[in-house]
């Protein structure tokens, strides 16, 4: 379409403003029309409503000058010398309704108020003249912003007649009949349109188009960010569409207090689209929730009860922060800062704090330092010193819920029923039933990264396991059939991978425990054979439901709850106490009993300590 088939011959919002020894620029996305170096440009204040004229100079584009710049162009517009440039602001809009300077040929206001009459379908709208020119009753007025259109029809004045001229500036109040199209808004601007105008088709789409269908609340996209704020990131889905994300949706991290410790302009992010108001085109957004909840692992570690190792981070009359070693933020109350000595604790100081309340929902942990020489002195007449922390942990899992796996009934009772025997005996527990892929990763990588302060860490699988190339694996729900085992996109865990892993954690004891082997997949990839091969490494004690090249049973009876190899183990925990090798030679006796002699245990033992217990 030829520019003179337009009321706006050229229009843009502005993004952004600069100016340096006399120049001002002033960027943003050109919505219709063309610009040429030389021509003369409207400001109209989205503040005041006000207009002036300005020359463009000079036109930037993707770091190079050009004479002419058209729709579609992203361009920063150069203003030289010229005082009045530096009124432009942010959301301020420039256009040009002809080429000539004063643009008297056709009427234009920007509306700067909107007034319900009380009769349907008609408003009163005022505002300022941004150019000369008369309006007639009965004339067709164009309203138009940033590309997009409405049509309304002039029925009155402010003064008796049939039509009214104004000059530039001029406050303007018309009675107008709405007709239809999008929702009139502050902001927007009212010109006259002749008869033979055609409207322009090709301006851009409302991204507010839609909205619920093209960004439906829970959905994930990936933005820009294109503004820090104080409470938040502002970010770009698409050209024209921005979301925020709020400074308490943007990160589990604590130490994260304001978003530039986060993120910067021009970085890509994940966003969840939370909610949105389509009437102010706000749309809320989260970037956390895409995010590892801490809090999960935290309603495992810091049991009620328990002693922590903690750092005052703050200091509030009523109140301090106390950042924790194993991650997270607690509060506790000044009395609870007292020291044994009897003096308060102060800012930096690092204590051991008492867990005496834990609110997942509310994102809450109280804690005490008071409370953990108060404990020990209350319990010393019984020899029952409380003690800082477990020395020993474990990772518990059990899989049963396989998508494209043949289920099995027993493993999440299995692990639920061992995870419960191990807190008995003072271990601390990660528990992870029904673990798909990113589950596992997750909670495997934070298991070896708090391992370092342990003495002894276990890991316990049940669920489908497989052999291949002398390397044992223990596989998630979501693992498909049809992978091959040789992929990158494998998504089994070598237990190899995971003893290296806790030998770099600093672990002195490591102790593997695998049911595994029930109804192994033949289907995964060809020539994988039955049964759960050797895994070697130091200072470590495997022990394997069943032997070499063998499977396991889920269970002996349809009404069993357990697998034999976890029957045992029950039964071995009632036990005596005796070292971990003697412990799975009983194990050993029991599940020969109950199988028949069908089902025999293995182990790989090369712990130089012989002391180690479970059930002591």
């Amino acid at each position: 379409m030829k520019t003179n088939d337009m009321p706006f011959s050229f229009l843009l919002m502005v993004e952004d403003t600069y100016n340096n020894s006399g120049l001002t620029v002033v960027t943003g996305l050109i919505q219709t029309g063309i610009l040429n170096v030389g021509d003369y440009i409207s400001v109209a204040s989205n503040d005041s409503g006000r207009a002036f004229t300005l020359r463009c100079d000079g036109i930037e584009r993707s770091g190079q000058l050009w004479d002419k710049a058209v729709e579609g162009d992203r361009i920063g517009i150069a203003f030289r010398n010229n005082p009045d440039a530096r009124k432009i602001s942010k959301r301020d809009t420039l256009f040009r309704l002809s080429q000539d300077k004063n643009t008297t040929d056709v009427f234009a206001m920007m509306v700067d108020q909107i007034s319900d009459k009380g009769i349907p379908g008609k408003c009163v709208l005022s505002g300022y003249a941004l150019t000369e020119g008369t309006v007639h009753l009965n004339d067709r007025l164009g309203v138009e912003c940033l590309g997009f259109s409405n049509e309304v029809t002039c029925c009155g004045f402010t003064q008796n007649g049939d039509s009214m001229s104004f000059r530039r500036n001029d406050f303007v109040r018309l009675s107008v009949t709405r007709l239809e199209g999008e929702p009139l808004k502050i902001g927007q601007f009212l010109y006259n349109k002749s008869s033979n105008f055609s409207s322009y088709q090709s301006r851009p789409k409302d991204p507010w188009d839609n909205i619920r269908k093209r960004y439906p609340i829970g959905s994930v996209h990936r933005g820009m960010v294109v503004q820090l704020g104080p409470n938040g990131v502002f970010v770009e889905m698409e050209e024209g569409l921005v979301g925020l994300i709020h400074i308490t949706d943007l990160t589990w991290d604590t130490k994260v207090k304001k978003p530039s410790d986060f993120t910067k302009v021009g970085d890509t992010i994940d966003v969840v689209v939370l909610d949105m108001d389509e009437s102010k085109r706000r749309m809320a957004l989260s970037h956390k929730l895409l995010e590892r909840n801490p809090w999960n692992m935290y309603e495992q570690l810091y049991v009620v009860g328990s002693v922590h190792k903690g750092t005052i981070v703050r200091m509030e009359e009523k109140y301090a922060v106390i950042e924790l070693d194993e991650g997270g933020e607690g509060l506790t109350l000044p009395e609870y800062l007292i020291k044994k000595n009897g003096m308060m604790a102060t800012l930096g100081e690092t204590l051991l704090f008492m867990i005496l309340d834990f609110n997942k929902d509310e994102k809450m942990i109280v804690l005490s330092h008071t409370h953990t020489y108060q404990s020990e002195q209350a319990d010393t007449s019984e020899g029952a010193l409380y003690q800082v922390r477990a020395k020993r942990v474990a990772l518990v899992v059990g899989n049963s819920r396989y998508i494209y796996q043949n289920p099995l009934r027993n493993c999440a009772n299995d692990a639920d029923a061992f995870s419960r025997e191990l807190k008995r005996f003072d271990f601390d527990v990660y528990l992870l039933l029904d673990a798909n892929t990113q589950m596992m990763q997750e909670v495997i990588d934070d298991f070896c990264r708090e391992m370092g302060e342990y003495e002894a860490a276990l890991v316990f699988f049940s669920g489908h396991g497989m052999q291949h190339m002398g390397k044992t694996y223990i596989t998630p729900t979501d693992l498909s059939p049809k992978m091959d085992i040789t992929s990158s996109a494998f998504s089994c865990f070598c237990v190899d991978d995971i003893i290296q892993k806790m030998d770099k954690a600093g672990c002195p004891t490591k102790i593997i425990i695998l049911d595994s082997c029930r109804s192994i997949p033949r289907d995964i990839t060809p020539g994988i054979p039955r049964g759960l091969d050797n895994v070697t490494a130091q200072e470590v004690f495997v022990a394997f439901s069943t032997s070499p090249g063998q499977v396991a049973y889920d269970s002996i009876q349809p009404t069993d709850t357990h697998s034999p190899f976890m029957k045992a183990i029950l039964e071995a925990f009632n036990e005596p106490p005796v070292p971990i090798y003697d412990f799975f030679k009983i194990v050993a006796k029991k599940m020969l009993d109950m199988t028949g002699g069908f089902q025999r245990p293995w182990s790989n033992d090369n712990l130089t300590r012989r002391d180690f217990y479970l059930n002591k």
